[in-house]
C-alpha cells in the first residue's frame, strides 16, 4: 500500500450520544517501517485543550488522531513502529455522560425495586475494578475464552479471512496480542465500549497493527467503514447481560454492521453447576464485590450523592438460569443524589446487573431471529462456556 493512504472512518448512528455526528481517523502512510496508533477515540468534546506544547507534540509524533470535529490533523511520518504514541481523554465524565448517568441513576432509584443500569457499573474506576475481577481463580469464563481463542485462532483467521477484527465489549483482546497475530490478513482492531477506560486499557495491549477505538453504548447502531470483511466479537458473558429483547437489538446492529458472509463469534456460559457460577460472583479476594461496590462512591462523585456504601451488603444469586447482582441494604437510610431525596429500607434491595444462562438452542434461536447462521460451535467442556460462529446469512461453501 506504499503511495497510499488508508483511513479508517469510525461513525457513529445519529443516534449516540455524541456532540458531532460523525469522527473521522486519518492515518498516516503505513508501510514496513511505519505504523500509526491510538488509544482513544471519545467525541466528548472533553479532550485537552490544544496548547502550543500539545499542537508541537502532536506535529512531531507519527499519531492518528480523533477529533470531535471534521478536521484532517496530519502529523510528521517521523518515526517507526516501535514509537507508537496516544492522545488522551478526560478521564472525568462529558457534560452529555454526566446527563446521561444522572437520567439513568434516578430513574433506577425510583423504579419499585430500585435499579441502576449495568453500564455505569463500569464508569470511573469500575473498568479497573472489573480487570481485576476476572482474572481471578473462580472465574471460570475469562479461563475458558482464552483456552478456546488460542487453541482456535488458526481456524478463525482461516474461516473468517478478516481484515477488519471489531471487538465489542473488548473481550477478546483479554487473550493477548498473540490472538490477533493468527490473522495474517489482519489489518484493523477496532475496540467498541461505553467506556473510556476500558477503551484505553484493551488498545494499549494491541501492538501488531492499527487500531481505533470508539466509546458507544453496544446498543447503538454505529457503522464502520473499513477493510472488509469483518470479524465481529461480542465474547465473555456481555450478551448475557442482556435480556432478550435487549438482545435482539443488539444482535439486529451487528446485523446491520456486517455483510453477508462475514463472521459474528458470541460468547454464551451453558454452566449448569450452580457452585461454579455463585463461586466466580463471590470470589475469596472480593474483588467482583468491590467492582459492584464501586457504583456507589461513582454516584457519590458525579452525582453529588450522599449514600453511605457501608449500609449496604453485596449479593451474588442464581435463580433460574439468571443470575442477579445487588446490593441489599443493611439498615434503612435516606440519602440525596443529584438533588433528590430517596429512601431503603432494611433489606431493600438495589439491583445491579440480571446475568442470564442458556442452553445452545436458546441462544441459536436468538441469533437466527437477527438474520443470523450457525456455522459451528467452540465447546470448552472444562466449564461449559461456548463460542458460537455465526454467519450474516450463508457462508457460501
Amino acid at each position: 500500500m506504499s503511495g497510499e493512504r488508508e483511513r479508517l472512518v469510525v461513525r457513529p448512528a445519529m443516534t449516540l450520544r455524541t456532540l458531532v455526528p460523525e469522527v473521522v481517523l486519518f492515518p498516516f502512510m503505513v508501510n514496513s517501517a511505519e505504523t500509526s496508533g491510538l488509544s482513544c477515540v471519545k467525541a466528548c468534546g472533553k479532550c485537552p485543550g490544544l496548547t502550543f506544547a500539545s499542537v508541537w507534540s502532536f506535529l512531531c509524533e507519527p499519531v492518528a488522531v480523533a477529533v470531535p470535529w471534521r478536521i484532517k490533523f496530519h502529523g510528521s511520518r517521523r518515526g517507526t513502529a516501535s514509537r507508537q504514541r496516544s492522545y488522551p481523554c478526560h478521564a472525568a465524565f462529558s457534560p452529555m455522560q454526566n446527563e446521561e448517568i444522572r437520567r439513568d441513576v434516578l430513574s433506577g432509584l425510583r423504579d419499585s425495586p430500585k435499579q441502576i443500569p449495568s453500564k455505569w457499573l463500569y464508569a470511573g474506576r469500575g473498568a479497573e475494578l472489573f480487570a481485576q475481577a476476572v482474572q481471578q481463580p473462580e472465574y471460570y469464563i475469562a479461563k475458558a475464552e482464552r483456552r478456546l481463542l488460542r487453541r482456535y485462532a488458526s481456524f478463525l483467521a482461516k474461516l473468517s479471512n478478516a481484515s477488519t477484527f471489531v471487538d465489542l465489549g473488548c473481550s477478546a483482546i483479554n487473550s493477548g496480542d498473540a490472538f490477533l497475530e493468527a490473522f495474517d490478513r489482519l489489518r484493523w482492531y477496532v475496540a467498541v465500549d461505553s467506556n473510556a477506560g476500558e477503551l484505553k486499557r484493551s488498545l494499549s495491549t494491541v501492538n501488531t497493527m492499527k487500531r481505533t477505538g470508539l466509546e458507544a453504548d453496544l446498543l447503538t447502531p454505529i457503522v464502520l467503514d473499513g477493510p472488509r470483511p469483518y470479524l465481529v466479537a461480542l465474547l465473555g458473558q456481555t450478551y448475557g447481560n442482556f435480556d432478550r429483547s435487549q438482545g435482539h437489538v443488539l444482535l439486529t446492529n451487528i446485523a446491520s454492521l456486517t455483510n453477508i458472509g462475514e463472521l459474528l463469534l458470541l460468547g454464551i456460559d451453558c454452566t449448569t453447576d450452580r457452585g461454579s457460577i455463585e463461586r466466580a460472583y463471590n470470589d475469596e479476594a472480593g474483588a467482583t464485590e468491590r467492582f459492584a461496590r464501586e457504583i456507589l462512591t461513582t454516584i457519590n462523585r458525579e452525582l453529588s450523592g450522599t449514600i453511605d456504601p457501608a449500609g449496604f451488603e453485596y449479593r451474588a444469586r442464581l435463580a433460574r438460569s439468571r443470575l442477579t447482582v445487588g446490593l441489599l441494604a443493611s439498615r434503612s437510610q435516606d440519602f440525596v443524589v443529584s438533588g433528590e431525596v430517596f429512601s431503603v429500607r432494611r433489606d431493600e434491595e438495589i439491583l445491579l446487573a440480571l446475568s442470564r444462562r442458556g442452553s445452545v438452542v436458546e441462544f441459536v434461536s436468538e441469533l437466527e431471529e437477527a438474520g443470523f447462521t450457525l456455522c459451528n460451535s467452540l465447546d470448552d467442556h472444562q466449564s461449559g462456556y461456548k463460542i458460537l460462529i455465526a454467519s450474516r446469512g450463508r457462508l457460501g461453501f
